[in-house]
């Protein structure tokens, strides 16, 4: 029940501050980017797969999304940090006039995806398959592209709003396999780089 005594729908939260219940988001915005001057524009953006089974942590992945980001060249990527089920990266418009970041994700995946196919008929790695902690387990299911899995169809993104916000998240991203349990230093995880230096 809310202060008022009306029962608050599913989904909602209510603000502290008003007496009416705000709509959590389930779906990305994707804000256009703010120009503040003399800050870059530096966008935090999560990809991810379905259904969320660990597939991405290996070598192919890391090498496909090194070359789907050099494909996908309208944004710069700088650190990027490959987990599980999962992509965290930050980037920033590398030209003008710049295109959105959904259609910019939407190509990186595609790209991705093709370079995973390409890699596969060649003999030159195995398509991903399921990871338990580090370890191949199981057999994985057969899709459409060859992979066993598929991206979600949109990816998340905010932007950083100054350089302290930039580096607390940075720091935050690189402790996301030791705060899974995966690697006992943020420095041990192998599915990590940076491809373009993005200076606050």
């Amino acid at each position: 029940m809310t202060a008022r005594g009306d029962a608050r729908p599913p989904g909602f939260l209510l603000s502290p501050w008003l007496e009416y219940p705000l709509p959590q988001r389930k779906h990305p915005a994707h804000m256009p980017p703010i120009e503040r001057h003399d800050s870059p524009i530096i966008l935090f953006v999560t990809l991810a797969i379905q259904p969320r089974n660990a597939c991405l942590a290996n070598a192919s992945v890391h090498k496909a999304f090194v070359a789907g980001c050099g494909d996908a060249d309208a944004w710069s990527v700088g650190f990027y940090l490959i987990m599980p089920d999962h992509v965290h990266l930050f980037c920033r418009p590398a030209r003008e006039p710049r295109i959105g970041v959904k259609p910019w994700t939407a190509y990186l995946k595609r790209r991705l995806t093709i370079r995973l196919q390409e890699d596969a008929a060649r003999g030159d790695a195995r398509p991903p398959t399921r990871l338990k902690m580090g370890a191949l387990e199981g057999e994985r299911p057969r899709e459409p592209h060859g992979v066993g899995w598929k991206w979600q169809p949109d990816a998340w993104d905010t932007q950083r709003r100054n350089g302290e916000h930039y580096r607390e998240k940075w720091e935050y991203v690189r402790q996301n396999p030791v705060r899974k349990n995966l690697v006992p230093t943020a420095d041990a995880w192998p599915w990590q780089g940076v491809l373009n230096i993005l200076e606050w």
